[in-house]
């Protein structure tokens, strides 16, 4: 299983997304719920990353 790596980034005041480089680089599948789409709060944004790193395998970090 490949480890993955999400990531919290803030889009505009009121908007969190969370990215995955290893989903954004697996053209074989479309990315899980949650990943690439545009939350409204930091909160939500960090469960769904600390939830897919988890069902992948491993950690988390949050950009800047």
């Amino acid at each position: 299983m490949q480890r993955h790596h999400p990531v919290v980034r803030q889009r505009a005041p009121d908007s969190w997304i969370v990215s995955c480089p290893e989903c954004q680089r697996d053209n074989q599948q479309a990315p899980p719920v949650g990943i690439d789409l545009p939350v409204s709060s930091r909160a939500v944004a960090e469960m769904l990353a600390t939830n897919h790193a988890r069902q992948k395998g491993l950690d988390r970090k949050l950009a800047g």
